[in-house]
């Protein structure tokens, strides 16, 4: 491609812009969003920085404006014959909220758009389609669970806004709604998963955990061949509350989380938490709390209606000003962990997540440690790095904490130091294992354990 430049004074600043001159088009422009409000006449060209982009330009000369795509975020372009006019379909990955919008490009100067689907066909050439993943699986049929009640009720919406990525990739979606507490559960334990190579959860922490539950509970009674995944690919498309997991494994951006799930960005294990309490046997991926988390947990349920996704922070500040520790014993099996490897924090392609199974633990396990008393918060944790920002989603392990019985001066203290530099891990009111089996022992018999969700 020729290039050249070109040089233009503004209101006595010079620019250049470096056009590719040979594949610059003149056409009209127009959107469906309020950024561009009329009818423009525009220049598209593309260029290249170490790797392609597509350049629009509209405006007068004083008041030029410029949009700059990157090949990936093209999803779709369509020539429509009769009316002449070219539609583009783009993805805007802003650093906050990532949105879908069409761009309509009519009146070509020269009467057709040859030129343009010219341009268009090299720049999509070689590039990675939204469908075809980068690594990990190809998806070709999904079974979607909503919650249409999580968070604040609009879990419906969320999914509509992301269901046009999956059907331009060419992906089939399989959908149920929810229809009461456990009904995900259900759906997932009893479906025929062998027709799905994926799950994807619209909801917040506690949907997540019910699909998850009822995904493990079905997959435990499959025969698999040897050396197949224990269970198909999950993903969360966050639209709850708090979405824990949807931070810690992806994104809580729809759209955002919608192109990792169907470009199989990152296909990675994640340790589930098993609770034993009695006869039942329940999983989580997110963690388990006694004392001010169990209480938060139990009032939850209780205040959605009144005070929807405020409920935390009321349960919260309720037990703050009534503190009311809880009384037992708390027994640990620390698991045994590289020094070197124990304060490194988590994300993608995590070096300590990619050991071999059982990650950090695979040297084996130290003596019980027994820890009697009474507790503000005892939690076990996968996925939740507030308290413990150095949690791994595969690392064999699950992060152990307890607080024992403080005043609020104290607690307040090390509440506002916890951060995700661990400072508050140093606190000697804080004390924190890397764990394999812990077990908590009520001295209350009515006290129940409350899965975090």
């Amino acid at each position: 491609w020729s290039r050249c430049k070109a040089d233009r004074s503004v209101l006595g600043v010079r620019q250049h812009w470096h056009v590719t001159s040979s594949m610059a088009f003149h056409c009209s422009l127009q959107a469906d969003h309020a950024r561009i409000k009329s009818v423009h006449e525009a220049q598209i060209y593309f260029r290249s920085r170490g790797s392609s982009e597509l350049v629009m330009k509209w405006g007068s000369t004083f008041f030029a404006r410029q949009k700059v795509f990157a090949a990936q975020e093209l999803l779709k372009w369509d020539y429509d014959p009769s009316e002449n006019v070219v539609f583009l379909r783009m993805l805007r990955m802003p650093p906050r909220q990532a949105k879908v919008k069409t761009y309509i490009l009519s009146r070509p100067k020269g009467g057709d758009f040859e030129g343009l689907k010219e341009m268009l066909a090299i720049f999509s050439s070689g590039v990675v389609q939204l469908g075809s993943p980068t690594r990990g699986v190809s998806l070709y049929r999904l079974l979607v669970v909503i919650n249409p009640f999580s968070g604040r009720k609009h879990a419906c919406d969320v999914w509509q806004s992301v269901a046009e990525m999956f059907a331009l990739a060419g992906i089939e979606t399989d959908c149920h709604q929810t229809q009461h507490a456990g009904h995900a559960r259900e759906i997932l334990r009893d479906c025929e998963l062998s027709l799905y190579n994926g799950v994807i959860s619209v909801g917040g922490d506690g949907t997540a955990n019910e699909v998850l539950t009822g995904l493990l509970e079905n997959s435990l009674n499959l025969d698999r061949e040897e050396g197949a995944p224990a269970s198909p690919p999950f993903g969360i498309i966050a639209a709850g509350t708090d979405c824990t997991l949807a931070k810690f494994i992806s994104s809580t951006d729809p759209l955002c989380a919608a192109r990792s799930i169907i470009r199989g960005c990152d296909v990675r294990p994640m340790d589930l938490l098993q609770v034993q309490h009695g006869d039942e046997r329940r999983y989580s991926a997110c963690g388990v709390g006694w004392g001010i988390p169990g209480h938060i947990a139990r009032d939850s349920e209780s205040l959605r209606k009144t005070f929807g996704v405020h409920r935390y922070t009321i349960s919260l500040l309720k037990n703050l000003v009534h503190l009311n520790p809880v009384a037992g014993t708390v027994r640990i099996k620390p698991a045994h962990v590289d020094e070197e490897l124990k304060f490194k924090p988590c994300g993608p392609s995590c070096e300590v997540c990619a050991l071999p199974m059982s990650g950090t633990a695979r040297g084996g396990e130290e003596e019980e440690e027994v820890v009697s008393g009474k507790f503000l918060f005892v939690a076990c944790l996968k996925t939740e790095k507030t308290s413990c920002p150095f949690v791994h989603l595969a690392d064999g392990c699950v992060d152990a904490f307890l607080v024992e019985d403080l005043n609020l001066i104290d607690l307040a203290h090390l509440y506002l130091s916890m951060g995700p530099d661990g400072k508050h891990m140093d606190n000697g009111n804080f004390k924190h294992w890397k764990a394999k089996p812990v077990t908590i022992i009520p001295d209350d018999k009515s006290d129940h354990l409350r899965r975090r969700q």
